[in-house]
């Protein structure tokens, strides 16, 4: 037997396997960016607390998701300018780039400019899910919509209203015997409504998909919603 010729052989079937796979692996990433949905993340962000809970939420959601959703965070845009019309568009022109929206309606007052989101992704005919996870009462509508009654039955628009968040928190909180993983628990209860925003971000969207809107119905909506609202870019 001719060691070398089999040597040669083999050493070419694993150039040609490794090749293969390293294709195959490059297409599935491809094939993964294609499919990940991007989701506007509204609500407020004024203080360390919402901040933080913003960033935890957001991750978890794309964890629980498999990345299949990247949300953006308003809070993470560097503007170049304090100029109030052009952090104004820019938030708008996000939001019209994005495929979807996750609104958050906590507070027992809605933040003016999280409702404002809303209705620019209404407006636009974008997938939301609204979420509330503040266990007060608040708005003039049911208990199943704890907010104002004009914030209701939007077409495409998924709701979680959970008003158990204290209880949960301390479940988790004592599953860690040591009492010291401050990101343990964050991360856990973060999970837990990520694992619920995520199915309704997918049944949201799977609705979204009987009825598209074609390229044409796209372009006209965009151009009368930037005429609207004074677009300036």
């Amino acid at each position: 037997m001719n060691y070398k010729k089999l040597l040669t052989c083999l050493a070419a079937f694993l150039i040609f396997i490794t090749s293969s796979n390293i294709t195959l692996a490059k297409e599935h990433k491809k094939k993964g960016k294609a499919q990940q949905k991007t989701i506007y993340f509204a609500g407020s962000l004024f203080n360390h607390k919402e901040l933080i809970g913003n960033q935890y939420l957001a991750k978890a959601i794309e964890t629980a998701s498999n990345d299949r959703y990247k949300c953006i965070l308003p809070q993470d845009i560097v503007h170049d300018s304090l100029d109030v019309q052009k952090i104004r568009d820019t938030n708008f022109k996000t939001i019209r780039n994005a495929d979807g929206i996750l609104v958050n309606f906590d507070g027992p007052e809605l933040d003016s400019g999280t409702v404002t989101e809303f209705m620019t992704a209404k407006f636009l005919r974008k997938p939301a899910v609204v979420y509330r996870t503040d266990f007060r009462l608040a708005g003039d509508s049911t208990p199943e919509n704890p907010w104002n009654l004009m914030l209701v039955n939007y077409p495409l628009t998924e709701k979680l209203s959970s008003r158990d968040v204290l209880p949960i928190y301390q479940r988790i909180l004592a599953q860690d015997k040591s009492g010291q993983s401050v990101q343990m628990t964050s991360e856990k209860l973060s999970a837990h409504y990520a694992t619920m925003i995520v199915a309704k971000l997918d049944k949201v969207f799977k609705d979204a998909e009987k009825n598209p809107l074609s390229d044409a119905e796209k372009k006209q909506i965009t151009q009368w919603y930037n005429q609207s609202v004074g677009m300036s870019m």
